[in-house]
């Protein structure tokens, strides 16, 4: 990956560039259909540095597990060495049931831009990884019965304190939440998670059907906050609701379309005015966890990335040959009038090799003063960085 941070103001242009390989040996052993076993280590050589752009390869850590290795294994000039033990799972099928024991990768939601019913670690924005979802240490239980009726169990866990952290942080933080999911008929999936998260009343919900050739889908999550003080709207709000709605089609000229757009009350609602060198959005405040009583913000547990309240979003891409295809998706911040565009190709060089060449273009107002020697935003999505990139993969 490779670009630059444009000049804006008093702030120079910067060059930013990282290389970043990933070996991941993966094992699956299993026992008839009875017990699975599944172990997979990332192993990550990178070269370069910029905090943000090696977020776009590489998944930032995750609080939900219990113990952990140091992600840095080498730290040297200009070079790391990372590693993450990504699954470590066993897999048991009695009576019915699937119970899954370890680190395993969870997921809930079908939002592919926007995503806010995902409570499990979700991919951001821009992301160019995503073919492996960040292992979480959990105990799954899945139940179905027939083909429309399924229930789940999840008791996902948490680490203990770090140094700068409350010393009761622990288990009572984890995930602990039931999933109903019926199906009807030619009409909708809907699934409903409700239990605990970070000792917070939680709600998640996700429905999708077909209408007129297309996929819709809504879905969302709630909290409650009853130590925060303010009202839905706000980042301190009590409420802390999150919701997405899409369309997706899929056209017979291989051409498909999407658009969504999301919500969340816990987003900076500033509208493009300058403020005399402040933060004239909050985003700071909203990525820090300045406001509210609350420590339990999505932007700090993982599950938002994105610091507006409201965003739009849309895709289109086409297969023009055979397991080839060219895409264009965008998303913006509906207030600030900010957004991140991203095209890319994908050709596949044969069954085991593919190649991907994008870019993600942002637009904007950018920072134009420095505040203690740190950069102000006017807004979000045009405060970061121009990058392109070529992924290169090999399975065997």
């Amino acid at each position: 990956m490779a670009g630059i941070t444009p000049a804006s103001g008093a702030l120079p242009r910067t060059d930013i560039g990282l290389s970043v390989a990933r070996l991941r040996p993966v094992a699956e052993l299993s026992y008839g259909e009875r017990l699975r076993f599944e172990f997979a280590w990332d192993v990550l050589p990178i070269i370069g540095s910029g905090t943000i752009i090696q977020q776009l390869a590489v998944a930032p850590p995750n609080r939900l597990r219990l113990r952990d290795f140091d992600q840095i294994a080498y730290d040297g000039d200009g070079f790391d060495l990372q590693h993450n033990l990504d699954r470590l799972s066993l897999r048991l099928t009695a009576a019915g049931a699937d119970i899954t024991i370890g680190r395993q990768a969870i997921g809930f939601g079908g939002s592919r831009l926007l995503p806010t019913a995902d409570l499990f670690g979700p991919f951001g924005p821009g992301s160019i990884a995503t073919e492996f979802k960040r292992g979480l240490d959990a105990v799954r239980i899945t139940r179905p019965f027939g083909d429309n009726l399924e229930l789940e169990a999840f008791a996902v866990l948490h680490r203990g304190p770090r140094d700068g952290e409350p010393d009761d942080m622990g288990l009572r933080d984890g995930l602990y939440l039931l999933r109903v999911l019926v199906r009807v008929p030619e009409l909708l999936d809907a699934s409903v998670l409700a239990g605990v998260s970070y000792r917070l009343p939680t709600l998640g919900w996700a429905l999708n059907g077909d209408v007129l050739g297309a996929g819709w889908y809504v879905e969302g999550s709630a909290r409650w906050d009853g130590d925060s003080t303010g009202s839905l709207g706000g980042p301190d709000g009590k409420l802390q609701l999150r919701a997405t709605g899409g369309l997706d089609r899929q056209w017979e000229n291989k051409l498909r379309t999407l658009v969504e757009v999301s919500f969340q009350s816990t987003g900076s609602n500033g509208d493009g005015s300058d403020n005399a060198g402040a933060d004239p959005f909050g985003i700071g405040g909203v990525a820090a966890g300045l406001y509210g009583a609350s420590t339990r913000l999505p932007t700090q547990v993982g599950e938002a990335f994105l610091l507006g309240q409201i965003h739009a979003a849309a895709m289109v891409s086409r297969e023009f040959w055979d397991l080839h295809n060219a895409s264009l998706a965008t998303i913006w911040n509906v207030r600030d009038g900010s957004g991140l565009i991203m095209p890319g190709v994908g050709l596949s060089l044969s069954d085991d090799v593919s190649l991907g060449v994008g870019a993600l273009i942002s637009v904007g107002k950018r920072p134009v003063r420095a505040l203690l020697g740190q950069p102000v935003p006017r807004s979000e999505l045009g405060s970061g960085p121009m990058v392109g990139y070529l992924d290169l993969r090999w399975g065997w």
